[in-house]
């Protein structure tokens, strides 16, 4: 089971880390600087329904982590790590409270995150 999970983690980190590089080519017409669609936050969903609330923390921490060192900044991984936390905790409380579909957890989660990164701001 050990060697399943490493891989899991490997093949969702690396998805994570590809589609967070195809947000930041996207052009988004939006005169707010940093807002992307959260294409990368698909894998904290997937992974918390997969592999649990621990492990989704776990990616969602390394995946801002490692897109901040590449594509970011300082200050983006501030933003990140703030939306990135609250949108973790919603998506495990609406997750564990079975009222909302997969769908449903991962609109809550888009729209924590971006509350997480105004609180932050």
């Amino acid at each position: 089971m050990k060697t399943r999970n490493v891989a899991m983690y490997g093949m969702l980190i690396a998805l994570a880390f590809i589609l967070s590089y195809i947000e930041s080519i996207i052009p988004i017409p939006v005169p707010i600087p940093g807002i992307k669609i959260g294409l990368a936050n698909l894998v904290v969903v997937t992974a918390l329904f997969l592999m649990g609330p621990k492990q989704a923390f776990m990616m969602s921490m390394i995946r801002i982590v490692l897109v901040g060192f590449t594509f970011g900044n300082l200050s983006t991984m501030i933003f990140s790590f703030g939306g990135g936390l609250l949108s973790w905790l919603i998506m495990t409380i609406a997750k564990r409270w079975n009222k909302f579909s997969v769908t449903g957890v991962s609109i809550l989660g888009g729209i924590s995150h971006n509350a997480g990164q105004i609180l932050i701001a």
